[in-house]
């Protein structure tokens, strides 16, 4: 075998490698819920081995795939995604007062409560690392690794539609008990949409600081909210 035909087979293994990796990834939690009653912690060092560890051990394997490439901090880009991240953060805690008669803040603590062993006495150190850590794995898998990563494979339109359908796909297993149905499937077309913009504007700025910063702020709405609903704190504006 001739060393071209041999960099062909191995790059096509990684091509393959990289896709069951993303694909398999963003299902797992959604089938993995149903049949284990695992802790919020529990499915979080789950999600860190699936959506940081095996990336990394893919570079390992593949030097000239670079994951971690698009890990990119440009002062000016970081600024404007701090600003833009605020106005999230303050549209998302509106936007919640038109639909919180949508919602029971009672079915979604003991949703939280069975599912992941959240309660009011462990919700703060919950809150912080959704709010800064996993919103950075997750932009991290679905934008950095996910888009940087498969879009030389699928091409950039496929990309886009995959990354943000996966994305979308995989909260259901987090917000599918917390609010009527109908709100739960626009939350989850809201959701694909915001993949696409995420993508849009991290492929504008080549990095996925730029959507990790947002994606914190909106962690950080929810959280709020959060904080109020188990009487950690109290929103005038919100029942």
């Amino acid at each position: 075998m001739n060393l071209s035909k041999h960099n062909h087979i191995d790059k096509s293994k990684m091509n393959i490698l990289i896709l069951m990796v993303f694909i398999l990834g963003s299902f797992l939690l959604l089938f993995i819920e149903p049949y284990f009653n695992f802790s919020y912690w529990q499915r979080s060092m789950i999600k860190v081995s699936m959506f940081v560890g095996i990336p990394f051990f893919l570079y390992i394997r593949y030097p000239s795939l670079n994951p971690f490439g698009s890990i990119k901090f440009k002062g000016r880009t970081l600024l404007n995604s701090l600003l833009f991240g605020l106005v999230v953060y303050i549209f998302i805690l509106v936007a919640f007062t038109l639909v919180q008669s949508f919602l029971s803040f009672e079915s979604i603590k003991s949703s939280l409560l069975t599912n992941v062993n959240v309660s009011k006495e462990n919700f703060i150190y919950v809150a912080l690392y959704i709010s800064i850590i996993n919103s950075w794995i997750e932009e991290f898998f679905f934008r950095g690794f996910g888009y940087f990563s498969v879009s030389p494979i699928l091409g950039k339109i496929r990309t886009y539609f995959l990354s943000s359908i996966l994305f979308a796909i995989y909260h259901i297993g987090i917000v599918g008990d917390w609010a009527h149905p109908i709100l739960v499937i626009i939350s989850i077309i809201g959701l694909f949409f915001v993949g696409i913009f995420f993508i849009l504007l991290n492929e504008r700025n080549e990095n996925f600081v730029s959507s990790w910063m947002i994606h914190m702020f909106a962690n950080l709405a929810i959280n709020t909210i959060g904080l109020h609903m188990f009487g950690i704190i109290q929103l005038p504006f919100l029942v």
